[in-house]
């Protein structure tokens, strides 16, 4: 993992993870027509970091099911 900032600028730096977080929203796993399994887990997780130099960034990241759908809103 390398800063983005520093390597835009041209220095090194150490980077530093957060401590993950991932939201708790549940949606019951199921199985389709065909009997294939479903979890259309629409939690987030997030991580924050931080630079050396001063920098701070966060990357964010959302489970999807094999089948590239998200839970359908009701």
């Amino acid at each position: 993992m390398i800063c983005l900032e520093c390597a835009k600028e041209k220095k090194l730096s150490k980077v530093y993870s957060g401590v993950p977080y991932t939201t708790l929203s549940y949606s019951l796993p199921f199985y389709d027509e065909l009997g294939r399994p479903h979890d259309h887990n629409n939690n987030i997780s997030v991580v924050n970091y931080s630079c050396s130099n001063g920098h701070i960034w966060e990357e964010r990241s959302v489970s999807k099911c094999w089948c590239g759908q998200e839970e359908l809103k009701k």
